[in-house]
């Protein structure tokens, strides 16, 4: 913990950080695992299996030459089996998004269609209750999860993203080397597409780029922190680690540099 007492003696070949208090594990060459923050292993499976944690807290578990798909592990314990179709996402208390050939739609716990398997893409609903539906038309439609109004409706000659500080990502749907912006929830476009490239919004800000670098921008479009660094590039609780061959780089978000080419890599800003 932050004053140095072991929690969790080292008894792993390797574990990723901790999700709402889940985290993967290696307990050997062959077998992948869920243990809580208590260390006890909550699920573990061998080979020809892959098991995660979502950012939600939900633990997936994907098997391979059987017949069960995918199981799925609710965060009240309870868990859940899909032999017909690949559970893609949790959508809401007892709803999921599933896909079934290359198509999705939703069904409850018990694999009843509730959604037919219809669209090219289903998220599920974000902070503000919107949930995007794209129709195999390039069609993209947000709803309101609760009312099940349409709320937006995009022209299908633009692609749109999910929606992240009441901004998405917005490009021209039919040119490969289109440029991208940000609409608003009303569809107005607040940003220009001037973007080669760009990430989410998060705590305000986000990674966007040019034909040749990196910086910053707020949702007003402002630039924060100007085009000057290259690929690969993350923002995490408010540090900018920029990773070149063989160094990395931390940032804080006035452009002062933190750490400077000490380290081959760092990892998981806290």
């Amino acid at each position: 913990d932050k004053n140095k007492k072991m929690i969790i003696v080292p008894q792993f070949l390797h574990a990723r950080p901790f999700v709402k208090d889940f985290a993967e594990i290696r307990i050997d060459s062959v077998t992948e695992g869920i243990i809580d923050n208590k260390g006890k292993i909550v699920t573990a499976f061998g080979r020809d299996t892959t098991v995660w944690v979502s950012k939600n807290g939900i633990i997936y578990v994907e098997f391979y030459n059987k017949d069960i798909i995918i199981k799925l592990r609710e965060m009240n314990g309870e868990w859940v089996t899909s032999q017909k179709y690949i559970i893609d996402e949790r959508f809401s208390e007892g709803f999921y998004i599933a896909k079934k050939g290359k198509l999705f739609g939703l069904i409850d716990k018990n694999e009843k269609v509730i959604l037919p398997f219809k669209f090219k893409d289903i998220s599920p609903p974000d902070e503000k209750g919107f949930v995007r539906f794209v129709k195999k038309n390039v069609k993209i439609i947000f709803v309101d999860s609760s009312t099940k109004r349409a709320l937006l409706t995009i022209p299908k000659k633009y692609k749109v993203d999910h929606f992240h500080n009441d901004l998405a990502s917005v490009s021209l749907a039919k040119k490969k080397s289109s440029l991208s912006g940000f609409i608003n929830r009303t569809g107005k476009i607040e940003i220009p597409l001037i973007y080669k490239k760009t990430s989410i919004f998060i705590n305000g800000l986000c990674e966007v780029s040019n034909n040749i670098k990196t910086g910053f921008i707020n949702t007003k479009g402002d630039t924060v922190i100007s085009f000057k660094y290259g690929s690969p590039i993350n923002l995490q609780n408010g540090y900018i680690n920029y990773r070149q061959p063989l160094k990395s780089t931390l940032y804080d978000l006035s452009d002062k540099e933190i750490i400077i080419n000490k380290f081959y890599d760092i990892n998981y800003i806290d």
